[in-house]
């Protein structure tokens, strides 16, 4: 079956084919090649307006967590925030 990411992508891949055949067999001529310049457009346009009215991402810790784990946090890189490397 693969893992969530593999499976959204097929399911991605089947939908956007779908349309295609769809949008190809549904338009005349050359019309088809508009309509799909004008999907590719709204969908960039859409995507773009989501991704900057996204909020912020919460800023990683300045120093490990003292409590225990109730939930998703950020996590604490010590490496990240002093600048030491691994070696």
């Amino acid at each position: 079956m693969g893992s969530a990411p593999q499976q959204s992508l097929a399911a991605f891949l089947v939908v956007t084919a779908l349309m295609g055949v769809g949008l190809a067999r549904s338009s005349k001529g050359t019309a088809w090649i508009i309509n799909s310049i004008g999907a590719v457009v709204l969908g960039i346009l859409f995507s773009g307006a989501a991704i900057k009215s996204a909020p912020p991402l919460p800023q990683p810790p300045s120093e490990p967590y003292t409590t225990p784990l109730e939930g998703c946090r950020p996590i604490f890189n010590r490496i990240s925030q002093t600048g030491d490397s691994l070696l």
